[in-house]
């Protein structure tokens, strides 16, 4: 049995999910998993659209306030949670996971994410806050969450080693007492 933490998308989805020996696990918004060139296209389109969103505000467009302000601007977010949402099933209705362009995490993918409605409502939930309320999203490579980079200043971060650790002792607090 094989353990990966942090792995790219290596594999098309048939080999991806060929692998019931590897468990991948992904930390949060870590942005190496992530990394197939399908998101990265997909980020390329949110950052147009979002620097578009800047123009008509009359914003400067660093990279820097780019990225800040795929989040927000003064309070307020320039790409409301529910436009985010919908601007991902628009790009990913016509997804062919069998595409030769397309790479997935291998074997059963394990997600630790935030536990509460900071991520539903947009916000950045940084990895040194709220350590003890993670839990893990059971699933596959073509889980919804990995096809896209999400615009969170902790998608570095949660990268790290440190951040990997203290998210799976959260995540796994409840699950000392139960035996699998």
């Amino acid at each position: 049995e094989v353990f990966a933490f942090a792995p790219p998308p290596v594999l098309n989805y048939d080999a991806a999910l060929a692998c019931p020996f590897i468990t991948s696990v992904v930390n949060n918004s870590d942005i190496v998993p992530r990394m197939s060139l399908p998101n990265l296209v997909t980020l390329h389109k949110l950052f147009l659209k979002v620097h578009h969103k800047q123009e008509e505000k009359g914003l400067l467009a660093s990279p820097y306030a780019l990225a800040k302000d795929l989040i927000k601007v003064d309070d307020e977010f320039i790409m409301p949670y529910e436009e985010l949402s919908d601007f991902y099933k628009e790009i990913h209705k016509n997804e062919d996971v069998r595409g030769e362009d397309s790479l997935f995490v291998p074997g059963r993918v394990i997600v630790l994410c935030p536990i509460g409605e900071e991520r539903e409502k947009g916000e950045d939930k940084s990895s040194k806050d709220a350590v003890d309320d993670f839990f893990g999203v059971i699933g596959n490579g073509s889980m919804e969450m990995l096809k896209r980079v999400e615009p969170y200043l902790s998608l570095f971060a949660d990268h790290l080693g440190a951040s990997y650790i203290a998210h799976l002792k959260a995540a796994s607090k409840d699950c000392e007492s139960t035996t699998v």
